[in-house]
């Protein structure tokens, strides 16, 4: 079994074409996709369409379940936004880029859900940790990374995480970190992000995982994938008009990790 593990595209185009033609090359029995596929990066629409040509496994994160709860009960008005909420602009942008019955359509997408890849062993997806969209797992205090300036999680909060988890593989996302721990006979892997890091500054290379089943147990393999970081964070920027100053904002602190 051969299993490739995709997250955190935010819309970034570029680095998601690049990932797929070195998935290519892995052969990969099936692609998973760990959700904030959309948003940060303008090429919403466009990610969506090549995923959807994708046969893949996938669930929401929390990108999607924010875009789809703004619609509430009503269309927003797409030429309003606060220039004081970065993100909010950013959802509204993608809103319209989207379309309303698109986004509505995230509704459908799970936040979690378990694989039987092998036989007697269940694969749990979720984004940030099991229960949680946005409580995310991060490598071991002494591991490389995190390195002294990165979140680590400690074995207590580990075992925290993981009560009441019966999968013997757990995917999960969200922080932008590459992540491969293993606890109480549970092995968990964040894959990293294709669409940018927060593990590297000025590292424009997309990073997914290859996860291979041999023997009775995984091996995991990050892969880096270089593409037009330059060009991907010029269209990210070019797309924010300058009244919008907090977005911009915002996504000038993003680029500072990939250019």
């Amino acid at each position: 079994m051969r299993l490739a593990v995709l997250a955190d595209i935010h819309g970034n185009i570029y680095a998601l074409e690049a990932v797929l033609a070195d998935l290519q090359l892995q052969l990969p029995d099936m692609v998973v996709v760990l959700g904030d596929s959309i948003i940060k990066f303008p090429h919403n629409r466009a990610v969506l369409d090549v995923l959807d040509d994708i046969p893949h496994e996938g669930i929401a994160g929390n990108m999607e379940r924010g875009l789809q709860r703004q619609l509430g009960d009503e269309i927003p008005d797409l030429s309003q936004y606060d220039t004081g909420k970065g993100v909010l602009f950013l959802k509204r942008q993608a809103i319209a880029q989207i379309g309303v019955e698109r986004v509505a359509q995230f509704r459908d997408l799970p936040t979690e859900r378990s694989l039987s890849l092998i036989e007697s062993d269940d694969t749990l997806l979720c984004h940030g940790s099991p229960g949680s969209l946005t409580k995310s797992i991060y490598p071991a205090p002494d591991a490389t990374p995190p390195g002294p300036d990165q979140p680590s999680t400690t074995e207590s909060e580990l075992h925290a995480k993981l009560q009441g988890v019966t999968a013997r593989l757990v995917l999960c996302a969200h922080s932008h970190r590459r992540v491969e721990r293993r606890y109480n006979g549970i092995l968990v892997v964040n894959p990293g992000a294709v669409g940018h890091t927060y593990e590297r500054k000025h590292d424009a290379r997309a990073c997914y995982a290859v996860l291979t089943h041999t023997g009775g147990d995984w091996d995991v393999e990050f892969r880096f994938v270089p593409y037009d970081g330059e060009g991907a964070v010029r269209e990210m920027l070019s797309a924010v008009p300058p009244e919008a100053g907090s977005a911009r904002r915002y996504l000038e602190r993003i680029a500072e990790y990939v250019v």
